[in-house]
């Protein structure tokens, strides 16, 4: 799969806000970073009612058990 959007045409943003994090899978999550410019803010929104990813992995929770990243609860 192929999309429009990536590190060698990254998205024209300075704030990107990801609705339903929780559902992005492996594959997903790793297109979506490499879309995101260098100088963009990335606000992953999630709960723990939302529905996991379909495809392989956890981002959402893998991210939050990692400590690396600021949280708001």
């Amino acid at each position: 799969m192929h999309f429009r959007y990536d590190d060698e045409n990254p998205l024209e943003a300075d704030a990107l806000i990801v609705d339903e994090t929780s559902m992005l899978d492996l594959f997903l999550a790793h297109s979506l970073i490499k879309a995101v410019p260098p100088h963009a803010q990335v606000l992953l929104v999630g709960d723990i009612d939302q529905l996991p990813s379909v495809g392989p992995g956890m981002v959402l929770r893998d991210l939050i058990s990692s400590e690396q990243i600021p949280l708001c609860v």
